[in-house]
C-alpha cells in the first residue's frame, strides 16, 4: 500500500467520513452474515448421519474425532492440538515473568521453577 497516498480521516469531511463508516458497518454485517452462514453449514454436515460398513449410522463429527485421536496416537500433534481444543480443555497459557514483571528470558527458567513450585 502506498502511504502517501492515504488521507487521513482529521483531513475529510464530517459527510465523507461518515459515509466510509456506513460503507464499512454494511460490509461489516456482510462478512458476519457470511462467518455465521459457513458456520450453520459446517454445523449440519458435521451433525451428518453416515453408514459404516456394518450398517450402523454414526454421525461425522465422531469419525472426526476418533480419525484425529488415531492420528494424535500415532503422533501427529496437529491432529492432538485441534483434537484438544475440539475438546475445550486446551491449557490455558501462562506467562512467567520476573519479579519487575518482564518475561523470563532462558537464563532465569531455574528462578521460574522455584517460583512455580512455590504456588
Amino acid at each position: 500500500m502506498n502511504n502517501e497516498n492515504l488521507i487521513p480521516n482529521s483531513e475529510r469531511s464530517p459527510i465523507e467520513v461518515r459515509e466510509m463508516g456506513r460503507k464499512g458497518g454494511i460490509a461489516s454485517g456482510e462478512a458476519r452474515r457470511q462467518k455465521r452462514t459457513m458456520r450453520e453449514i459446517a454445523r449440519e454436515v458435521l451433525h451428518t448421519m453416515v453408514k459404516r460398513n456394518d450398517g450402523t449410522e454414526i454421525e461425522k463429527a465422531v469419525l472426526i474425532a476418533n480419525k484425529l485421536a488415531m492420528d494424535a496416537a500415532q503422533g501427529n500433534t496437529k491432529a492432538a492440538k485441534l483434537l484438544v481444543d475440539w475438546s475445550g480443555e486446551a491449557p490455558m497459557k501462562q506467562e512467567i515473568t520476573g519479579e519487575d514483571g518482564a518475561p523470563l528470558i532462558p537464563r532465569d527458567m531455574e528462578q521460574a521453577k522455584r517460583m512455580l513450585e512455590q504456588e
